[in-house]
């Protein structure tokens, strides 16, 4: 790969975990807008974050970076909504 090449997958990849964040974000939202106990909320986005600097130290570790990154943010969002919706049983289409 060129240069140019490497810079735009970076700043694909960078862009692709701000998207992911925001989504994390408005996942925090709608949820304390449905009035979720704190309880939940915690136990949900607490083991996502922890799992998300887990896998983003890891991918730092191994030289990868951005790969960590995306997948410990793709990890947070996943592991906070799968508990959202299979915990406390909230359907999906109330979220979004």
């Amino acid at each position: 790969m060129t240069t140019e090449q490497l810079k735009l997958a970076k700043w694909s990849i960078l862009f692709l975990v701000m998207l992911i964040a925001v989504a994390v974000v408005h996942l925090y939202v709608t949820v304390n807008e449905l009035a979720l106990s704190q309880e939940h909320i915690r136990q949900a986005f607490g083991k996502g974050i922890a799992a998300c600097f887990f896998l983003t130290a890891g991918g730092a570790a191994l030289r990868y970076p951005l790969s960590g990154l995306l997948a410990g943010i793709l990890v947070c969002f996943f592991f906070a909504l799968s508990y959202i919706v299979l915990w406390t049983r909230i359907p999906l289409n109330w979220l979004f």
